[in-house]
């Protein structure tokens, strides 16, 4: 009897699982990697946004010290106070205007200058006056006679955002009126415009340990100068700063690193990032550290790696179902072809014997 042998599986099996391997391969690296890609980008992007924002936001901020400014130059109770040198009248009429703001628009700092740059009264600290003031924004109103504004470092080592506005009174320029706030009470702000967490960080070599230290005992800081190395942090949104995100930000501040980095805080993810944090003057101090919770996208990509992980357990039950059914049709071709064979062999004639 024949027996025929006949190999459908190895022969078509072999052809469709290479090709459903490389479909799938390159079918989910090419989707991982996109996925990857455009999730960093918006990451990025929005990181990069928060420069802008940060930007815009002072901005804002500016014409909001500059209205209140405004109002008080053109107040004839404060200008004649001051034209009088009656430091204690002054003291007495821009102390409950100091209050208000001070509740209602979170400012920090309220200063009378003389022409020559002394201060002349300090309304958030009185007992400290004539003084020499040699900051950037006060040089720069005094030499554009403009206003001028930015984010400056104090002798206490405070980050504070300034507005300088030249006082004139009858067109004739008397002096400078200066208001602040300290720059904890921007970064909630900034925080809820970009829903991002944000930390400030500036270097050390700009800063005096000692004047430092004094700044953190008024604003009833913790001492945080041993922290880190080269720098110190002057605010932030997080209520503490983890171990392994201490880490991550000395790494990217000492390298001067821009790329993006993972790390973990209060048991989330986030993707995060450095900005150049830049002073009034335009020298670069420190860096604004910017964290987008990561924790939805790693679910995300948690659950595109279990449909990957489905998709493959789908496929093998198919190429199963598949290797299962061919290898019927190959056994019932098999039956088919032998029993033709047979029939073959039945009816041809016998050989003729040569003997």
């Amino acid at each position: 009897m024949t027996n025929l042998i006949v190999r459908l599986r190895s022969k078509v099996l072999l052809a469709i699982g290479l090709g459903f391997c490389i479909l799938m391969i390159l079918g989910f690296s090419a989707t991982f990697f996109i996925q990857k890609k455009a999730l960093d980008d918006n990451i990025t992007n929005r990181i990069t946004n928060a420069r802008v924002l940060f930007k815009e936001l002072l901005k804002v901020e500016a014409e909001l010290l500059g209205n209140l400014a405004n109002n008080y130059m053109e107040t004839p109770e404060l200008q004649s106070a001051f034209l009088a040198g009656d430091r204690d009248k002054l003291l007495a009429m821009s102390l409950p205007l100091f209050n208000g703001i001070k509740s209602r628009n979170k400012i920090t700092h309220f200063y009378f200058h003389r022409l020559d740059k002394t201060c002349f009264l300090r309304v958030h600290n009185p007992t400290r006056h004539s003084d020499k003031i040699s900051r950037f924004t006060l040089d720069q109103a005094s030499r554009m006679e403009a206003p001028a504004y930015g984010i400056e470092l104090g002798p206490l080592g405070t980050m504070t955002f300034r507005l300088v506005q030249p006082w004139r009174v009858g067109g004739k320029l008397i002096g400078y009126i200066e208001l602040g706030k300290e720059i904890d009470q921007i970064t909630p702000i900034l925080k809820h415009m970009l829903n991002l967490e944000l930390i400030f960080t500036v270097q050390k070599k700009h800063l005096d340990h000692k004047l430092w230290s004094e700044g953190e005992l008024m604003l009833h800081k913790p001492g945080s100068w041993e922290q880190f190395s080269d720098f110190v942090v002057v605010s932030s949104t997080f209520s503490q700063i983890s171990a392994s995100l201490g880490r991550e930000i000395s790494r990217h501040f000492a390298s001067h690193d821009k790329d993006l980095f993972n790390t973990t805080q209060d048991n989330k993810i986030y993707r995060s990032g450095a900005i150049p944090l830049i002073d009034a003057s335009g020298l670069e101090v420190g860096d604004i550290f910017a964290f987008a919770n990561y924790n939805n996208v790693t679910s995300g990509r948690n659950l595109f790696i279990i449909m990957i992980l489905l998709s493959v357990l789908g496929l093998i039950v198919l190429y199963t179902l598949l290797t299962l059914h061919i290898g019927r049709i190959e056994r019932d071709l098999k039956s088919s072809l032998n029993a033709l064979a047979e029939e073959r062999a039945h009816h041809l004639p016998p050989p003729d014997d040569q003997s």
